[in-house]
Parts: structure tokens; C-alpha cells; sequence
């Protein structure tokens, strides 16, 4: 078995032993659905929350528009599938959390947090494809997108039970980036890729320091609050990928042997 992908396995197995068994069942802070900005415009409550998921349903609707328009070219043809399942998740990951912050509380959390697992594994599958390999991604595709949605299902499972449990999908969120970066130092990259893997990767921390910071950001700028700024960096981290598309497309179409394919 090639030493890299030992190394890449190896680090996913000891995320994965040392989440499940050293560290206790997480359950949802029921303070995590009090976001300080709650102000309602045009009837929409908690207002600004909601609409910046604008910003993912129109990030994810260029790259599908990408993907389509560019499917029979290459590096579309091959890799489409999985940037294409990444972009319906953002899609539908803005819907999701709209919905979501309209009213806030467990049960919708639950529909912004499963086609999060989505978005999770159409960037993971692709990050497989392109630095790996893509038969290898095709197979692993279904099972991560059955453990994704299992992820979410199982922790509002467990709250029902008392206890909550978001291990899971603790891991399901953050183990992908973790394996993207081993990834980056591991295998060869396709041109155009690795910055803005880096950028998307890179403005995915900022989001979450922005969640975070959710009440101070707003005593600070007054007029939006960390948790709103999130959706928007996390969505401009994610056009990342779309930009790193279109490039790709134009210097595949000015190579000398691209009029004869």
C-alpha cells in the first residue's frame, strides 16, 4: 500500500478513535440559539440571519452553472460529480439555514444541519478525486453521504433521549478540512487548486471565529453581528472553488491540443 495513503488513514482512524473515545457525548447548548441579532425587517425575524444564507444559495447556483455548462470539458468532466454535490449542498444548506433562523431551536437546526453533510462530503469526494483518486472517491461517495446524514439524524435521535451526542457530527464537519490539509502535503495538486483550497479553508476558520464572536462583532460594527458575517465569509470562501473551476476551464482552452479533443 503506498506510504501516503497509510499516512491519510491513519490520521482519519486516530481523529475518528480519539473523538469517539476520548471525549464525552456533546449535547446542543441551548444557549447556541440565541444570536444577539434578532431585529426583524419586513416582517422576517432574526432578519439579517436569514437573508445572508442568500449568499450560499447564489454561490452554490454559479457553480452548478459552471458544472452544466462545462460537463462534457475537462476538469469538469471528471471531477463535476462531486464539485456538483458540493454546490446542491450549499444550495440547499442556505435554504436549510433560512429556515433555520426564522425560528431557532432544535428541531429546525436539524434541516440546516443535513445538507450541511451534503456540502461536507461533496468537498471531501472532491478532494479525494483530485489529489487522490477518482475511483476511490466514487466509492467512497455513498457511504460518507449515508454517514453524514446519519451523523444529524442521530444527534436529534439522542437529544430526544436526553443525553445529545454531536460527535458525529463534530467529525462529519471539521474531519474533512483536517484531511484536505494532510492531502495538500501529500500528493501532487492540479493547477489553479491549491490556493484556493487554502482560501476556502482559510475563510471557513474566520466563519467560525465570526459564529463565535456573534454578540461582540455586533456591539462593535452595530450593524451586523458575527453570526451573519459567517454565512457571508463561509459563502465567499466557498466561491473559492468556483473561481478555481472557471480558471481551470480557461487555461484548458487555450492548450495547443484543446481545439482537437
Amino acid at each position: 500500500m503506498d506510504k501516503r495513503t497509510i499516512i491519510l488513514g491513519g490520521a482519519a482512524l486516530a481523529a475518528i478513535a480519539g473523538t469517539m473515545l476520548g471525549v464525552e457525548p456533546l449535547s446542543q447548548d441551548p444557549a447556541y440559539h440565541r444570536f444577539a441579532d434578532d431585529r426583524t425587517f419586513g416582517g422576517i425575524p432574526n432578519a439579517l440571519n436569514v437573508l445572508s444564507n442568500l449568499a450560499f444559495v447564489l454561490v452554490g447556483g454559479l457553480g452548478l452553472t459552471v458544472i452544466f455548462k462545462h460537463r462534457s470539458e475537462p476538469p469538469v468532466n471528471d471531477v463535476g460529480i462531486f464539485y456538483g454535490l458540493f454546490f446542491v449542498g450549499l444550495i440547499l444548506t442556505g435554504i436549510g439555514s433560512g429556515y433555520y433562523h426564522i425560528s431557532p431551536d432544535n428541531a429546525t437546526l436539524f434541516w440546516d444541519r443535513l445538507p450541511m453533510t451534503i456540502a461536507f462530503t461533496g468537498f471531501f469526494s472532491a478532494m479525494l478525486a483530485e489529489m487522490v483518486h477518482r475511483r476511490l472517491s466514487l466509492f467512497a461517495l455513498l457511504p460518507l453521504l449515508v454517514v453524514g446524514a446519519a451523523s444529524v439524524i442521530y444527534w436529534r435521535w439522542s437529544e430526544g433521549q436526553g443525553y445529545g451526542d454531536l460527535r458525529i457530527y463534530v467529525l462529519v464537519q471539521f474531519l474533512p478540512i483536517g484531511l484536505t490539509v494532510v492531502m495538500l502535503g501529500l500528493y501532487p495538486k492540479p493547477p489553479h487548486f491549491t490556493r484556493a483550497i487554502v482560501l476556502l479553508i482559510v475563510a471557513y476558520g474566520f466563519a467560525k471565529i465570526a459564529e463565535v464572536l456573534d454578540a461582540p462583532v455586533l456591539a462593535f460594527l452595530k450593524v451586523v453581528s458575527g453570526h451573519t458575517l459567517k454565512h457571508v465569509i463561509a459563502a465567499v470562501g466557498a466561491y473559492a472553488l468556483v473561481d478555481m473551476l472557471r480558471r481551470r476551464l480557461r487555461a484548458q482552452a487555450k492548450r495547443p491540443d484543446h481545439s482537437v479533443r
